[in-house]
């Protein structure tokens, strides 16, 4: 007997992560879009059902992680909680695998693994965190990727990524600012290493359902902006040595994920940097 073909459906699929994602899947699959209408805050019942019928997998990428405080409440936990009723009608729903965040922990000084217990230090941190649970409690067929801090060509410059932010200002030669020394860091991940994770996830099997999705590793705004420079001889970098520095450093350890699905991140930061200034080069031409 053949299989029948999965169907995969992304809600966020404008987004940063869920544009690429959606590209790499329409090169073998069929993928639907669930769109919000023009002015609607939050998505309709009875439309994100007639969307999830449709699908076996869904991709939930949707969210808020700048605005005020009610709109990174109702764009994540609002949002999830409606996606959640929405499938309880549904026989069998769909899998959800639902793009959570690092930001759900408090740093500690080593790699953190799942097992720590999640102490959100920002409001969109808890909002990730309460996302998080409104699944788990759902008792749908759920996998939770908390990602690290993504970066590669798309990204959003003040908004998704620093990497993105000393990239375009490079390219558009003005200036940059680092608060601080330019000594913390934090664990980035290429744009593509998280695309392949969210494709590996569809085949986990485990009963494990919350993963981190990180590089396992610090890196230093320093070796951003060395890296930056290796390719933008010159770079206009104002230290403010006084500054909030944004806290402990600090990273997350990936390999109950590794284990489950032989994931592991790919493109060195030295390429995903390249690429992402080719990028905002081209995007200025």
């Amino acid at each position: 007997m053949v299989s029948k073909p999965t169907r995969f459906g992304i809600t966020g699929a404008s987004g940063f992560v869920g544009s690429h994602l959606k590209s790499a899947l329409e090169k073998q699959h069929s993928v639907f879009q669930f769109k919000r209408k023009r002015g609607e805050v939050l998505p309709d019942i009875d439309r994100l059902q007639e969307f999830a019928k449709n699908v076996d997998i869904i991709f939930h990428l949707a969210g808020v992680n700048r605005g005020t405080e009610e709109e990174i409440a109702t764009g994540n936990i609002l949002w999830t909680y409606r996606l959640a009723q929405a499938l309880k009608s549904i026989k069998p729903a769909p899998r959800v695998i639902f793009a959570s965040s690092s930001q759900v922990y408090r740093p500690i000084s080593r790699p953190i693994k799942e097992a720590d217990k999640p102490k959100p230090e920002s409001l969109y941190g808890f909002a990730k965190l309460s996302a998080e649970e409104i699944l788990l409690a759902s008792g749908l067929d759920c996998i939770i990727l908390r990602l690290s801090n993504v970066y590669g060509p798309g990204c959003r410059p003040n908004y998704n990524s620093v990497i993105a932010t000393f990239c375009h200002r490079s390219i558009n030669q003005k200036p940059l600012t680092v608060n601080g020394d330019g000594s913390q860091g934090r664990d980035f991940v290429y744009i593509d290493d998280i695309v392949r994770a969210f494709l590996l996830s569809v085949k986990i099997k485990s009963k494990i359902k919350t993963f981190n999705v990180s590089s396992g590793k610090i890196i230093s705004l320093r070796t951003i902006l060395n890296q930056v420079d290796r390719q933008l001889p010159g770079l206009q970098v104002e230290y403010n040595e006084n500054a909030d520095m944004g806290g402990l450093s600090y990273c997350c350890d990936f390999s109950r994920f590794k284990a489950q699905s032989g994931w592991t991140p790919k493109v060195s930061l030295k390429k995903g940097i390249n690429n992402t200034l080719d990028f905002f080069e081209n995007a200025t031409n």
